[in-house]
């Protein structure tokens, strides 16, 4: 068996050789040094030695110099087995040392088998010595250029090992600083964050977590999950109570994504409970390992609670009785319809979201379109407004609107509270109805008073024209017959219009009107001991408003200063423009900045104690006798200024008068009306008018003055005669001028039949007394023409010529 001894300092490659030939049939023996292989080669003799070039304190050529020394190994085999000294040089001083191969590293096994099984197979031949000053000669020029080539590889190395230095430096410090900074953010985040390790350790909380879990510092007990059992408790949102397995970081370990996970947490020891927002998931390195877990909480105790009073919030909203809705202020769009506008309207939200409230809820545009210019202004809006449900039904809603802006000022939303008014309206009406038929009954007495004076001359005048007067005489009279019937006709009709009276119109009113017309009742139905005058300014400012309802403030409080001045005195009623500043608004209820026209109505009477003054308004306050006053005058007064955005001031001193200004709403633009000369009474063409009228007198007078203007006349009596004669000429006539208060078949019945006999014919109804009741039925028959008595000869002829030209003249407004 031979013997190889292998030398080498690494370890590494001594193994590597030993594993490769000790399949071979060879003895091996290892030696990590110089020294020590020549120790071995004296005891052992072998046949072949493989060592090292490289190797500290004695090199390879070192080695097979001192080896050769010895006659008994100058036969020996050497083979170097080496990463270096492979030059020409090199191999060429091995040569001479004797050595029989180089095997260079790294070599594959079966190479290094075949040379050694090839030297091993070699005859032996003596190696020549090498002169001891040719081979340190030669060995050291060696060893000093291999030392050179290491040092300027060295130095390459070492350069490079500065710059990968310096790089990994600059890596690290620029990691350090990516930590710091994540760690700051982590730190400075109001959410909190748990970092876990894989066996549920806590490694790490934030300044947030800790500060959500009512902690400070990370104090012993933070460590883990387990430990957090004793101080908290976990549960769902419904109370139901969540095992440990089932808390966040163990549902995470298992591998699920939260996101959104609220859960109830208690703490115990503390006593307090909250409700948190969990989320979190596993950290995987670059092989998809994971390494950590990573777990999000938030405290949302206060957004829930937001949440439950906004949602308990909505809900009273969506149950109030009144409707609620919000929609956009540029398409007029509903976004918000709560169930009280469902029950108002009859539409259901389904229906009503995304539509133009304008479609829903307006008949008419204007009604939609009058607040906002109240709106663009002030923001808000507090008013009375007509719409209409979806089954059609007309009704009056009190609005008060607010204008929501958005970030930049720019309108953006309206919010609308409606409430149903509809029913209190037609109380109202009712109660201003007996109210004023009230103040009839009070003013009958200077009623009756005119009504004679106005009789008087008429009888008189007649009486002097059956006398035969003639010439100037007759014509004087006949005058003044004509006057005096023009003044009781005026009469009659200002108490018809009083009693009668049309609420809920909203039109342009000129004060001076209303205080003419005011005026001219007071000084014809009070007594004469009370001097009445009107004063106003040359243009007062409109007023947007209902006329019969502000006919009944100043009736109403032109009513109290005549029960004030028993024993006479004045009357002043006035308007006047004022501009209400802050300072005033402030020291009275109810009123705003802004410009106003005010109604004043002063008197020279009793006046009011000032301990009364504050209860006048009081519904059924009254300091009159009993049966002489309901006590409602005021309140009612009150209410109607309300609702025109208006309010009332009192200014009264016992025994020198009392002055109450009603201030309202002012358009500033001057509402004079144009005066228009009349036109010219035009004549007939022969038309044949049917006369129905069961007043003699009334057919009489009616006949001769159509005939007069070119008309022919046929009369009947009531209704059974109107049908007969119709029936005989119904080619023949153009219109029929019928009367609606008939006995046997009344004037609405008539039509209807006729309307049967000649579906094309046209009618004019009169009347003398409140036709409002018929008007439905009228318009329902087609008939838009209405004369109402007395009427004197150009309305008569303007209402047939425009029916004859079928120019309709429209029936009064409701």
């Amino acid at each position: 068996m031979k013997t190889v001894v292998i030398v080498d300092d690494h370890e590494d490659n001594r193994a590597l050789l030993m594993a490769t030939l000790e399949h071979r049939d060879y003895r091996l023996v290892e030696a990590s040094s110089g020294e020590e292989a020549l120790k071995l080669v004296g005891k052992e003799e072998p046949d072949l030695i493989i060592a090292d070039v490289l190797m500290p304190r004695m090199d390879g050529y070192e080695f097979v110099q001192q080896l050769r020394q010895d006659p008994r190994n100058a036969q020996t085999k050497v083979i170097f087995y080496t990463a270096s000294y492979i030059e020409k040089e090199s191999r060429r001083l091995a040569k001479a040392c004797g050595v029989n191969h180089i095997i260079v590293k790294p070599t594959d096994p079966d190479t290094i088998l075949e040379i050694v099984d090839e030297a091993l197979g070699e005859r032996s031949k003596p190696a020549a010595i090498v002169p001891t000053p040719d081979f340190e000669r030669e060995h050291l020029h060696l060893v000093t250029d291999k030392l050179s080539e290491k040092v300027e590889e060295l130095e390459t190395l070492t350069h490079q090992l500065e710059q990968e230095i310096v790089e990994r430096k600059g890596a690290e410090d620029a990691l350090r600083a990516s930590e710091a900074h994540l760690q700051t953010v982590v730190e400075n985040l109001d959410e909190g964050v748990i970092v876990s390790d894989l066996k549920g350790g806590l490694v790490h909380w934030n300044r947030a977590a800790l500060t959500i879990h009512g902690y400070t510092k990370l104090e012993e007990g933070l460590r883990s999950q387990s430990d957090l059992v004793d101080t908290f408790e976990l549960s769902t949102l419904d109370g139901n109570r969540v095992p440990l397995k089932e808390w966040p970081l163990f549902r995470i370990l298992r591998g699920e994504n939260l996101r959104d996970l609220e859960l109830r947490v208690r703490n115990i020891r503390a006593d307090w409970e909250r409700i948190f927002n969990y989320g979190g998931t596993l950290v995987h390195d670059g092989s998809n390992e994971p390494v950590l877990a990573i777990v999000t909480v938030s405290d949302i105790t206060q957004r829930k609670r937001a949440e439950e009073r906004l949602r308990e919030q909505a809900d009273i909203i969506n149950h109030a009785r009144d409707a609620i809705i919000i929609r956009h202020f540029q398409d007029d769009r509903i976004t918000f319809w709560n169930k009280g506008a469902e029950h108002l309207y009859g539409w259901t939200a389904n229906e009503a979201l995304g539509k133009p409230s304008g479609e829903l809820l307006y008949a008419d545009a204007n009604e939609r379109d009058a607040p906002l210019k109240v709106l663009l202004s002030t923001g808000e809006f507090h008013g009375e407004l007509k719409q209409v449900t979806k089954g059609g039904r007309d009704i009056v809603v009190d609005c008060r609107a607010t204008l929501i802006r958005d970030p930049a000022g720019e309108p953006r939303s309206l919010l609308l509270i409606n409430t149903d008014i509809t029913e209190q309206k037609k109380l109202e009406m009712q109660l201003l109805r007996a109210q004023r038929l009230e103040s009839i009954g009070t003013l009958a007495g200077g009623v009756a008073h005119d009504l004679n004076n106005v009789l008087g001359p008429i009888l008189m005048g007649a009486e002097s024209l059956r006398c035969n007067r003639t010439g100037e005489q007759a014509t004087a009279m006949i005058s003044l017959i004509e006057e005096s019937a023009r003044r009781g006709s005026s009469i009659v009709k200002q108490v018809l219009t009083f009693a009668r009276g049309v609420e809920g119109e909203r039109v342009l009113i000129n004060p001076r009107h209303l205080i003419d017309e005011m005026v001219e009742i007071a000084k014809r139905t009070f007594p004469k001991t009370i001097e009445v005058t009107g004063k106003y300014p040359e243009h007062p400012w409109a007023i947007s408003g209902d006329p019969t309802q502000l006919h009944q403030v100043l009736l109403n409080l032109s009513m109290n200063a005549r029960d004030a001045m028993a024993n006479g005195g004045s009357l002043i009623l006035g308007a006047e423009n004022v501009e209400v500043d802050d300072n005033f608004a402030a020291m009275m209820p109810g009123a705003k900045a802004g410009s106003y026209a005010t109604l004043r109505v002063s008197d020279t009477g009793v006046g009011i104690p000032r301990a009364l003054v504050e209860k006048i308004f009081e519904p059924f306050f009254t300091t009159k006798d009993p049966g002489k006053g309901t006590g409602l005058g005021l309140s009612t007064s009150l209410g109607i200024v309300k609702s025109h955005a208006g309010f009332i001031s009192v200014s009264s001193e016992q025994g020198r008068g009392t002055t109450f200004t009603v201030f309202l709403p002012a358009v500033q633009t001057d509402v004079a009306p144009c005066r228009k000369e009349a036109p010219p009474v035009t004549k007939g063409n022969g038309e044949l008018v049917l006369l129905v009228d069961d007043e003699m007198n009334v057919r009489r007078v009616t006949k001769m003055t159509l005939e007069t203007h070119n008309y022919c006349v046929l009369e009947a009596n009531d209704g059974p005669e109107a049908l007969a004669i119709f029936a005989q000429h119904k080619d023949s006539i153009s219109v029929v001028l019928t009367d609606l208060m008939m006995p046997y078949i009344d004037g609405v019945a008539l039509i209807r039949t006729l309307k049967r006999i000649k579906p094309d014919m046209i009618f004019i109804a009169s009347s003398g007394q409140d036709a409002e009741p018929r008007l439905v039925e009228l318009q329902g028959l087609g008939v838009v023409n209405f004369l109402r008595k007395p009427y004197d000869t150009r309305k008569l002829l303007t209402a047939l010529e425009s029916a004859v030209s079928k120019q309709l003249a429209p029936l009064p407004k409701k």
